[in-house]
């Protein structure tokens, strides 16, 4: 388990959750298992996510138990966001993270994501954790700096 993994697993587990776990990370098989198991939380990067969203629409399974589809490891697009959030409804969620730290640094949850102007955000910084964006020389941006000479990220 990867330390997103392991983290995203430790809540479902201390309220006596089941963990179901797969070498198959096929879109079909995936959304099976939601199906069958009746999963309620899943984490996957966009580029699963934007299978899983093809798939859905090509052969519908019920996904009605989803609460929580998060995705994060790297940006998605915005449009295939809106298109999630019409195919599995109001459960798309984000965390952003590194290995370095042991939880999320950054969420959106899906209610702040109803707001289409917040997909592209990396969301919410995470309580106990403080982020800054540096310069290549390691100093912290202004905000009137900030996607000039550095990625463009939005904290909200």
């Amino acid at each position: 388990m990867t330390h997103g993994a392991g983290a995203f697993m430790l809540p479902v587990l201390s309220r006596g959750g089941p963990v179901v776990l797969t070498a198959n990370a096929s879109p079909g098989h995936l959304l099976e298992l939601v199906e069958c198991q009746r999963i309620t939380s899943t984490w996957v990067p966009p580029t699963l996510l934007y299978k899983l969203i093809d798939e859905q629409k090509a052969r519908p399974r019920d996904t009605t138990s989803l609460a929580h589809l998060v995705w994060g490891g790297a940006v998605a697009s915005v449009t295939r966001l809106l298109e999630a959030q019409s195919v599995f409804g109001p459960v798309i969620e984000t965390a952003y993270g590194q290995t370095e730290a042991p939880l999320a640094l950054s969420t959106l949850r899906a209610g702040d994501l109803s707001v289409e102007a917040r997909l592209a955000s990396v969301g919410r910084v995470s309580p106990l954790v403080e982020l800054a964006i540096l310069d290549p020389e390691g100093r912290q941006c202004s905000r009137a700096r900030q996607g000039k000479s550095v990625p463009a990220v939005t904290f909200l």
